[in-house]
């Protein structure tokens, strides 16, 4: 007869079966778990031990995303490149990785360093770091460095903005950045149309029209009075200049290319946006007579347009664009100088001394402060696309709707393409009477 100690012993024997190999099979767990870990360190060491990068930050991406494993060893290729100065090894997929991890500062901080290293000249630590103390958000630099990659859209666009930048640079070129809302753009794409209109000849698209029209009163002397004192009548100056920086991160609110990209927004007012302006843009460049008649037979035709155009800017997360311009040495230091609010020449200090040449300044870049801007003279060089191709200036649109070039912004080209053969077919009958 079983008694009821038996049966207390039998209960416990059982249970501490069970409980023995619950805790067998966790410690295996573990065991397993903490092998697959160590096995996915050594496997990252001994790419790097071999200094193979590529292979150590290819494997880190294949791991499971956002994961604990892909964070600590991105961390280790990280610091072994920090260490070993190998900042160029580190690649912009791998990189922009390494920024999704918002709980680790001391990798982000390594990224800052792998930024300076590859992404030179387009990122210097300075100004990065410049950018996310002066973010329009006031956020704190941790927090910014997470709103940053807030705008994958953006990272993407920057991206090829720094492929662009290095390709000009090799080839010995002056590059500047200029942020502005996405509304420009609009009236960029009519003026061409006109444009290519009144010359009957087909525009390059390295060329954006930085004023919509070619009317300047400069010529070499005043081009040369403006590089050596800058703008001393601001009233009579200010749209023969064009505020340029080095890189989309230089300067704090106001100032600041990265900002106007991602904001949509810059110093020009947007009171009336589009009212008024494509007639003004029509009348100005000689075809008022065109425009009348293309809003008499439908006054809501340029209406429509601009909802065509401000929706596909809206898929595209309503961002505004990065101008990046390539200037050969020559022309630059011709037509740029060190700048701030007004236009005046802002000398920058390289080397203890005063210096204005932009080729210099860039060169030294480490050494300019917080804030530096480039004025760029518009002269016939930049303002006329016939003559700014053979200057060899190229200009390009780096915003997320222009670049990806979507389906909505197509059937915006479309449209755009469809009134201004409408336009061309009544510019032909007029000038041929």
């Amino acid at each position: 007869m079983i008694t009821e100690i038996d049966k207390v012993k039998m209960v416990n024997y059982y249970y501490g079966m069970l409980m023995n190999k619950f805790l067998r099979i966790l410690f295996v767990t573990f065991f397993c778990i903490s092998s697959s870990a160590f096995a996915h360190d050594m496997q990252a060491v001994s790419f790097l031990k071999m200094r193979n990068y590529k292979k150590a930050q290819g494997y880190c991406l294949s791991l499971t995303k956002a994961s604990a494993q892909q964070e600590a060893c991105a961390l280790l290729i990280v610091r072994h490149a920090i260490k070993h100065h190998a900042y160029n090894a580190l690649e912009k997929e791998f990189i922009c990785l390494c920024l999704s991890f918002q709980t680790i500062n001391t990798l982000k901080e390594h990224v800052l360093h792998a930024l300076h290293g590859t992404f030179k000249p387009l990122f210097y630590i300075p100004y990065f770091k410049n950018y996310l103390h002066n973010h329009m958000c006031v956020l704190s630099e941790n927090e910014t460095l997470g709103r940053f990659y807030d705008f994958p859209e953006v990272l993407k666009v920057l991206y090829q903005a720094i492929d662009f930048t290095a390709q000009e640079t090799q080839k010995g070129n002056i590059i500047l950045f200029h942020g502005q809302a996405a509304q420009w753009a609009f009236f960029q794409n009519i003026y061409r149309e006109i444009l290519s209109i009144k010359t009957n000849r087909v525009l390059s698209d390295d060329f954006i029209a930085l004023r919509f029209n070619q009317k300047t009163n400069l010529n070499s002397a005043h081009v040369y009075d403006l590089r050596t004192n800058g703008v001393t009548n601001y009233n009579q100056d200010r749209f023969n200049i064009f505020f340029t920086a080095a890189t989309p991160f230089q300067n704090g609110k106001g100032s600041n290319p990265y900002t106007y990209l991602v904001y949509n927004s810059d110093q020009s007012t947007k009171a009336g946006r589009y009212a008024g302006s494509i007639e003004t843009i029509f009348e100005d460049n000689g075809m008022k007579r065109e425009f009348d008649l293309l809003v008499k037979n439908n006054p809501i035709l340029f209406d429509e347009l601009e909802a065509l155009y401000e929706a596909a800017n809206k898929e595209c997360g309503d961002h505004g664009n990065l101008i990046a311009l390539s200037l050969p040495k020559k022309l630059a230091d011709k037509l740029c100088y060190p700048t701030e609010s007004g236009g005046p020449v802002r000398p920058a200090t390289i080397n203890g001394k005063e210096e204005t040449n932009i080729s210099e300044i860039i060169k030294h870049y480490d050494q300019t402060g917080k804030w530096l801007e480039f004025a760029l003279i518009l002269a016939p060089e930049i303002l006329d696309p016939f003559k700014a191709q053979k200057a060899g200036v190229i200009m390009k649109y780096f915003g997320p709707m222009i670049t990806n070039n979507t389906k909505k912004y197509q059937e915006f080209k479309n449209k755009l393409a469809e009134i201004m053969d409408l336009a061309r077919y009544y510019y032909v009958l007029r000038t041929k009477n």
